[in-house]
């Protein structure tokens, strides 16, 4: 056979009729480029340098995506999906995935006018403060009852410090302890403020109620002291700082960053 095919002129050289094993085509360099015969992975995709380079027929020609790039499913895609704009993969590549953040973060100008409103209510406490030990002896501070108005004082004082523990916020890159402190602080500035404050009128108007009770007996006269009136204070507070700590111990307040979006 090999002479005849020479005799005939059909070929420069002799043709060798042989058989190959299947492990030896598979191991023999590719004479024209060929594909995987797999598909590619999620976060992978055909790549066309390596089916243009690759030796082996049969070996693997994908590659992981890119960076803010994914793929999601089993393909054999020349390339992976760009993420779409405003999402990224979170600098990872062969991503599966697409993520856009949404930092719901306050905005300069709110917690601008937040401090200016803090620095305004703590000046007007303080104020107020100084105004009524400066005037202790005036009858309408005697009659306001100067204990309960300096507790009324502190208390509108450290409520309003609750709308800067409301300002601290972490980017998603940055450590959240302080963030998740500060919003653990904010239920027990406000809710420690607001009892004082409510608490200390309550006292002061039970005091004046007992006062004008007991006046209809003229013979028997009645004095019902400040500090008998404490209690109705230290009650309400006691009784929210068990609330809140136990709170606090149980299911803390804890920043965390979430997925607003995924693209898949």
């Amino acid at each position: 056979f090999e002479n005849e095919l020479s005799e005939a002129g059909d070929y420069d050289d002799p043709f060798i009729l042989g058989c190959v094993s299947p492990y030896e085509q598979a191991e023999a360099a590719t004479i024209v480029p060929a594909a995987s015969a797999l598909d590619c992975s999620p976060g992978m995709f055909t790549s066309i340098e390596k089916v243009q380079n690759e030796t082996a027929l049969l070996e693997s020609k994908c590659d992981t995506c890119p960076l803010d790039t994914f793929s999601m499913s089993n393909s054999r895609n020349l390339q992976c999906m760009t993420c779409p704009a405003g999402s990224t993969t979170e600098g990872e590549i062969g991503s599966t995935y697409c993520v856009q953040m949404e930092l719901n973060l306050l905005s300069p100008g709110i917690l601008v006018m937040g401090y200016v409103f803090v620095a305004l209510s703590w000046c007007f406490s303080l104020g107020y403060f100084v105004w009524i030990y400066r005037n202790k002896e005036h009858p309408v501070v005697s009659m306001g009852q100067i204990e309960f108005l300096t507790l009324f004082c502190l208390g509108t004082f450290i409520s309003s410090s609750s709308i800067i523990a409301l300002g601290g916020e972490a980017l998603v890159s940055e450590d959240n302890t302080m963030a998740s402190r500060s919003c653990q602080a904010i239920p027990f500035l406000y809710s420690c403020g607001w009892v004082l404050m409510y608490s200390s009128l309550t006292a002061k108007s039970y005091r004046l109620f007992k006062v004008l009770q007991n006046s209809r007996n003229r013979i028997k006269r009645v004095e019902v002291r400040a500090k008998d009136m404490y209690y109705i204070v230290a009650v309400p507070i006691l009784l929210v700082l068990v609330i809140l700590v136990a709170w606090q111990l149980t299911d803390p307040i804890v920043v965390r960053s979430t997925f607003l979006n995924l693209f898949q």
